[in-house]
């Protein structure tokens, strides 16, 4: 692997690290991963800004056809390659758009589950489909595809409104957003080539089926107390921590239910210090010494 690949690849597992680390928004880190790495191949590129003709692409992007040691490290990294800056541009809104609103309701350890598994489902699908023939295949899609159909099977009713260029879109419900997506993608197969939209809908059906149980990755420990939502009313003192308390309170799944709470915490404050709350050991603490148990 080149020095292009290896520093891709290392801005690849930083994202994660970051994110996990700092408790920041994995949609965000992938999204500044994937930009930095399409600077970094267009920059090294012999044709400069063109990715494709830098060395790194190569090493980086699924090729369908051959099965050997060096593919299997492919199926993971050409989710974060991109062919030209209209890919990446749809990628990265999607991600932001769909993916983020996800995390912010799964958490983060849940997100990466369903971006990496659905994501290498997705690739998977699109490499046997084509197997024997010499086909690159790269870019997110796959991975968003997942965030999309989990959304959807999580949060079937919520609606979310679609943005295009000098057109206003209705808000539709994520659930009739997934099946038209998977509909679509079945159509354009025949139609538009050189987009892999088997990994679009290996992705969403991975994603969708996949949910629960990411979902559950929320969970601290099995037959651990759930948390009181009542005891985390005096700490909703904005309309923000108001409406996300009760749409806590709504939540029929536990483990989503939970998620929110340290997200809840993260825009609250500390009733004596003013500054920010997080959990642990099913307490609520500030940097203070302040303490509220929630379990």
């Amino acid at each position: 692997m080149d020095i292009v690949a290896t520093v891709a690849v290392v801005l690849i597992i930083g994202a994660f690290i970051y994110a996990f680390v700092r408790k920041a928004p994995l949609s965000l880190t992938i999204t500044i991963a994937a930009i930095t790495i399409y600077a970094l191949l267009a920059a090294t590129s012999r044709f400069w800004g063109d990715p494709s003709w830098s060395e790194g692409y190569a090493q980086l992007v699924l090729v369908t056809g051959t099965w050997k040691l060096d593919v299997i490290l492919s199926f993971f990294t050409t989710m974060f390659v991109h062919q030209n800056l209209l890919h990446l541009g749809f990628n990265m809104a999607a991600l932001i758009f769909i993916g983020a609103a996800l995390e912010d309701r799964i958490g983060t350890p849940a997100f990466a589950l369903v971006f990496i598994v659905g994501g290498l489902i997705g690739s998977l699908t699109f490499y046997f489909i084509h197997y024997g023939e010499v086909v690159f295949v790269l870019g997110a899609s796959g991975a968003i595809s997942a965030e999309l159909g989990a959304y959807a099977r999580l949060y079937p009713r919520e609606k979310v409104t679609l943005f295009f260029p000098g057109m206003m879109m209705p808000a539709i419900p994520v659930f009739w957003l997934a099946i038209g997506f998977i509909l679509l993608s079945s159509l354009l197969i025949y139609i538009i080539p050189g987009i892999a939209f088997e990994a679009h809908i290996g992705g969403v059906i991975a994603g969708f089926f996949m949910a629960p149980a990411a979902a559950r990755l929320t969970k601290k420990k099995e037959g651990r107390a759930t948390i009181n939502l009542d005891k985390l009313e005096p700490l909703a003192t904005t309309a923000e921590l108001k409406e996300m308390l009760a749409k806590m309170k709504a939540e029929k799944i536990p483990e989503v239910r939970e998620a929110w709470v340290e997200t809840f915490l993260e825009h609250a404050r500390c009733p004596r210090c003013g500054k920010r709350l997080w959990e642990w050991m099913g307490k609520a603490i500030s940097e203070c010494g302040w303490k509220l148990r929630l379990r």
